[in-house]
Formats: C-alpha cells, sequence, structure tokens
C-alpha cells in the first residue's frame, strides 16, 4: 500500500503524463438529445440531480436527486422506488441488475417493492460506488487526507485496496484493470500484479470528473467539468472543449450527463470516428 500511495504523489505532481493529441471532432460528431432542462420541468422535479448516471436491465436512463430516483426513457422521466429518508450519495447497478446505493454511511440495495434495504455500515460518508463484472468497488470522494479505495464482496464484506492523498473522483473496471482518476490523472491499476500506471493528466486544476469505457474498441474516456478526453492505444486525445459532466458508455454511444444544467446527449457511434 505504501508503495501505491508513493506512486501516485510522484505521478500527480508530473505536469502531463501523456501530452495531448489530435483535433477537436466535435463538428463531425452526430448527438441525440436525451434530457432538457424543459423535461425535468415537466416531470416537477424541483431538486438537483447528483452526478450518478447508469442503464437498467430494461435499457432505461437511471438517475436521482437526493431523496428520489427517476427512470429517463421515452416516456420523459418517471418516479422509480420510493423517497429515500436519508440523503442519497451515489448508486450503481450491478450485473444482477439491482441497484446498490450509497445513502449517508450506509449500503443499501434498492428491493422488488423500492424500498431502500441496508446490506452494510459504510466506513465514511459520502462515498461513491461502482459495480464491475463481479465486485463492487466503493471510494472517498472529499476526506482532507488518506481517501481509500474498497472493494466489497457478495455478503457485503469489504476491504480496502489502498489509498490515496487526494480523493477519488471515479473509478471503473476496463479490460482486467482497475482505472481510477484522482486529482487532474488517471491511472491504472493491475489487481494481480499491483502495477500501477499513469495513464493520462490534464493539468490546469481541471479535477476529472468522471470514466468510461467500450469494450470493444478498448477505448477508455474521461471528462471534466467542461472537456472529454479518450485514451486510445495510449496516446491520449480530446474530444471536445465545450462540455463535459458524468460519463456511460452504453451500446455504440457515450453518454454525457450534467447535472447542473440538467442535460443529458449521447454522442452516437463514437468509437467508429476515433
Amino acid at each position: 500500500m505504501k508503495n501505491i500511495v508513493s506512486s501516485i504523489l510522484f505521478i500527480i505532481c508530473l505536469t502531463g503524463i501523456q501530452n495531448l493529441s489530435g483535433a477537436n471532432i466535435t463538428d463531425t460528431l452526430r448527438f441525440e438529445g436525451l434530457l432538457s432542462k424543459a423535461m425535468v420541468k415537466e416531470a416537477n422535479i424541483n431538486d438537483s440531480f447528483i452526478g450518478s448516471l447508469d442503464i437498467t436491465r430494461s435499457k432505461h436512463i437511471l438517475l436521482s436527486t437526493n431523496s428520489k430516483m427517476y427512470l429517463l426513457g421515452w416516456g420523459g422521466l418517471l418516479p422509480f422506488g420510493t423517497s429515500s429518508d436519508q440523503k442519497i450519495d451515489a448508486f450503481s447497478i450491478n450485473k444482477e441488475g439491482f441497484v446498490i446505493v450509497v445513502r449517508d454511511k450506509g449500503l443499501c440495495f434498492m428491493d422488488s417493492v423500492g424500498h431502500y434495504s441496508r446490506i452494510v455500515a459504510l466506513p465514511n460518508s459520502d462515498m461513491g460506488i461502482t459495480a464491475g463484472d463481479s465486485l463492487l468497488y466503493i471510494y472517498d470522494k472529499n476526506l482532507p487526507a488518506k481517501n481509500s479505495l474498497y472493494v466489497v464482496a457478495k455478503g457485503g464484506k469489504y476491504m480496502k485496496l489502498f489509498s490515496s492523498p487526494s480523493p477519488f473522483n471515479a473509478v471503473i473496471e476496463a479490460n482486467h484493470d482497475l482505472i481510477f482518476a484522482t486529482g487532474c490523472a488517471v491511472f491504472s491499476l493491475n489487481p494481480i500484479s499491483g502495477e500501477l500506471k499513469g495513464l493520462a493528466s490534464v493539468g490546469n486544476g481541471n479535477n476529472i470528473l468522471s470514466l468510461a469505457y467500450d469494450p470493444q474498441s478498448k477505448i477508455i474516456f474521461f471528462s471534466t467539468k467542461n472537456a472529454i478526453y479518450y485514451i486510445k492505444k495510449s496516446t491520449v486525445y480530446q474530444l471536445s472543449n465545450q462540455y463535459g459532466g458524468t460519463l456511460k458508455f452504453f451500446l455504440d454511444g457515450l453518454i454525457v450527463f450534467n447535472p447542473e444544467t440538467q442535460t443529458m446527449l449521447r454522442l452516437v457511434g463514437i468509437s467508429n470516428q476515433l
């Protein structure tokens, strides 16, 4: 663990793990508008959305405020489950299709009637969560020091993998590696060998907000508040400098969700154009 923390400290200090390459190709992309402020207003949603996003088995997009979840589909935004009496901090959908939710210092799942059932107490509040192929990952998002990444096995038992001096902003699985963002940098960790690699750094104090992965093209996408980048064959490119936000790769498109502006779009067939 000490070696991993030291490596993260060293790599974060570098001013660019990879040089950004390529031109902005926004003008050649095909967009689909999925969510607008007007749709949110029509659904009578007055609370702000959190930064989590996932896809259900019925191919609806799942969103949430701090107290209520919503499904986004052809019919617009519809309530999903019961209202939460505790603050919803993050959620993810696991391989079995269960919605796993971080509420305050508890890890919960939504049962068949839409109620939240507690699985296990968490070490800290306001943690992030990501569902992998067979495991869950939870991570500290805002501690002043020693933020930790944990793996959660079936049954709710969790184990600390390692800690970082900076908060974890996003975590995903990609091609058997664990990809995570902390500060303005993206790293990969091989869970078997323990090898840690720096993949990208955007610098200039631009924190990375989200990660996404296309398993077909093996392209990793990451975003800041106002820009989207991608990593292809170890080279970092800028996809757009016009928008950013929460990312999710689904079918052949990249979904981009901005909770602040209450907008969502999908870049169709994106990997074939990169």
